[in-house]
């Protein structure tokens, strides 16, 4: 909020302030003015640069606004931008741009930076809402990936991401339009991305490290831990959430109703989920996989439920 705002509704609430003249005098006699605190006075950035000894040791990631895109139709298309870099390489794990920066976005980046590239020991974040949230946390656990979060307004902490969406956009965005003419769609924008990080990002040296990010990547001494069972890896994206079995075998997952084995009745049950689609869901009791819930249709269960009565009735 602009200082004269602030001020101004101060003043309206009969805060008996000095004038806005000598109060503007007097934050900048300790700092706080505006040109002060854009230099960043009052960050407690790192006294010496850092670097993570390896590749996989630490990567960061974070989310920028995307190119806006006109499909055949003339509809407007706005985009986000998801990348992940490798600290010490400096090579791009994944990127690519989604309709919304959000979770689903993220952990999606996420899942194919490691099929591709292995998994990091901790990966770095801020503190916006696509990272710090249940599901992220869940997941990283579930991959053996220590997250971390950027304190508030510590800027400096992640530059190096910073740094390469500047690049991204200063160089693969502002000369989209040559590389075959305009895109159209998210599919054309990604194939393009793609083709600039493999064909020009990472084979161009670094002036930070000396290398090319392929190089320095590829040239660490440490093994690449891989991920396990990569075909499996869906379930690791799954977030879990505890339910107690009502009496008629249902319990309610995002404002809808699931049905699950009617022997977990009244028991306290984990289930496993994306919860962007919520399909499939798994039901685990005691650690122990108990099958897959299912949507509750109520209309087939008060035709069944209609069709015992009628049953016993005659009976």
């Amino acid at each position: 909020m602009p200082f004269s705002v602030l001020y101004r509704l101060w003043d309206e609430h009969g805060r008996g302030l000095p004038s806005e003249s000598a109060v503007r005098r007097f934050l900048k006699n300790k700092g706080y003015d505006a040109r002060s605190l854009k230099a960043g006075r009052l960050e407690n950035g790192p006294t010496k640069a850092f670097e993570a000894p390896a590749p996989n040791d630490l990567w960061m990631v974070d989310f920028a606004v995307g190119p806006t895109l006109r499909d055949a139709d003339n509809k407007v298309i706005t985009t986000q931008l998801c990348v992940l870099i490798d600290d010490h390489s400096r090579l791009i794990t994944y990127g690519a741009y989604y309709a919304n920066g959000d979770t689903a976005a993220f952990l999606e980046s996420l899942k194919q930076a490691v099929l591709r590239r292995g998994l990091p020991l901790e990966l770095y974040t801020d503190q916006g809402k696509p990272f710090v949230n249940h599901h992220a946390r869940i997941v990283c656990a579930n991959l053996g990936i220590r997250l971390l979060h950027a304190k508030p307004y510590h800027a400096w902490s992640k530059g190096k991401v910073e740094r390469l969406i500047r690049t991204i956009q200063n160089d693969f965005e502002l000369t989209l339009r040559l590389d075959g003419g305009p895109v159209h769609s998210l599919t054309e924008l990604n194939a393009a991305l793609s083709r600039w990080i493999a064909g020009a990002y990472h084979l161009r040296k670094h002036s930070s490290t000396g290398q090319t990010p392929h190089e320095r990547f590829n040239r660490g001494s440490h093994p690449i831990r891989p991920v396990e069972e990569p075909d499996k890896i869906d379930a690791l994206f799954y977030t879990r959430t505890e339910r107690v079995v009502r009496k008629d075998g249902t319990v309610t997952l995002g404002k809808k109703l699931f049905e699950v084995p009617l022997a977990l009745r009244a028991l306290s049950i984990q289930l496993r989920y994306d919860p962007i689609l919520f399909d499939p869901v798994e039901v685990w009791h005691k650690d122990t996989f108990q099958g897959l819930a299912r949507r509750c249709d109520l209309h087939l269960n008060s035709a069944l439920n209609h069709h015992h009565r009628g049953t016993n009735y005659a009976r």
